[in-house]
C-alpha cells in the first residue's frame, strides 16, 4: 500500500530564517478544496510525463474566493501567528519533497 500524502503548507516566518510547515489537515476551511489521494496520484503521473518531455510542471491550482482565502489565512495564523503571508496565493507539498508544489491555492 502507497504512502498517505502529507500535505503541507510551507510559511516563511517573520524575523527567523527558514519556514515554518502547516498541515494542511488542520485548516477546517481548506478542506473542501484539497484534491483527493487519487487526483494527486494522477497529476504527479501527467506531471512526470511532462518533465521528461522537457515541458512545464503543473500542480493542481484550486481557486478561493477572497472571502474563503480569508478564512484560510485567519486559520492558518491561529495556528502560526508569525508567519509571513501577504501573497494572494499559496503552495501545498508532500512531506517527502518540499520544493515541488502539488497543489497551488489561488485567491480569485
Amino acid at each position: 500500500m502507497a504512502k498517505k500524502f502529507k500535505l503541507l503548507i510551507p510559511l516563511t516566518t517573520t524575523g527567523r530564517k527558514g519556514i515554518t510547515l502547516v498541515k494542511a489537515e488542520k485548516i477546517p476551511t481548506l478542506q473542501e478544496y484539497l484534491p483527493k489521494e487519487d487526483e494527486l496520484l494522477l497529476n504527479l503521473k501527467v506531471q512526470k510525463g511532462r518533465i521528461e518531455r522537457e515541458l512545464e510542471y503543473n500542480p493542481i491550482v484550486r481557486k478561493l474566493p477572497v472571502d474563503k482565502f480569508n478564512q484560510v489565512e485567519k486559520e492558518i495564523r491561529k495556528l502560526k501567528s508569525n508567519h509571513h503571508f501577504i501573497k494572494k496565493s499559496f503552495d501545498i507539498v508532500n512531506d517527502s519533497d518540499l520544493n515541488t508544489p502539488l497543489v497551488q491555492i489561488v485567491q480569485v
